[in-house]
């Protein structure tokens, strides 16, 4: 594997900044994470509101990372083991299943407990967070989110993600 490190500047809102981003990509092969212009993987929203998903989805698109969806926490683990994203983002409350339940499986299964999750939830309360931290989310948005923060929450939790894989 060859650590690779990308810099790119992205101006939005009579905002800029440079931000850098380090993946990993295997000698010969494809990349595996994220840079700047290329759509290489996708990130996996599974929320029950098609507004929310909607409003994820451009968010996400707006930063260049392709984007797939579903609707509640049922089909999560067989998706994910068809066709593995690079990160989940996961409603905590939905009808059928919910979050936290279906971050347990997550964590559970071998071949998925490596795919960062990421919470996202309306309800903002302390024993929430912690215990979506002690069943192994790496990051936790709060409904409605602050501009910029789910861009930022996605590219901590994929820098560390490649950290750990390049260590």
């Amino acid at each position: 594997m060859i650590p690779e490190t990308h810099r790119f500047a992205r101006g939005r809102r009579g905002r800029s900044a440079i931000f850098q981003r380090t993946f990993v990509k295997p000698v010969g092969g494809t990349v595996a994470g994220f840079s700047r212009g290329e759509k290489v993987s996708h990130v996996l929203i599974v929320d029950d509101s098609e507004d929310i998903r909607l409003a994820l989805r451009m968010i996400l698109e707006d930063a260049d990372y392709e984007v797939k969806e579903l609707s509640d926490g049922t089909e999560v683990l067989s998706a994910l083991k068809t066709d593995p994203p690079v990160l989940v983002l996961l409603d905590v409350a939905m009808p059928a299943r919910n979050g936290f339940d279906t971050l347990k499986e997550i964590i559970a299964e071998e071949q998925t407990r490596d795919i960062p999750v990421i919470m996202v939830t309306a309800k903002g309360r302390a024993e929430d967070l912690s215990r979506a931290r002690s069943l192994g989310a790496r990051d936790y948005i709060n409904k409605p989110w602050e501009d910029g923060e789910v861009e930022l929450r996605v590219g901590w939790v994929l820098k560390a993600q490649d950290l750990r894989a390049a260590s």
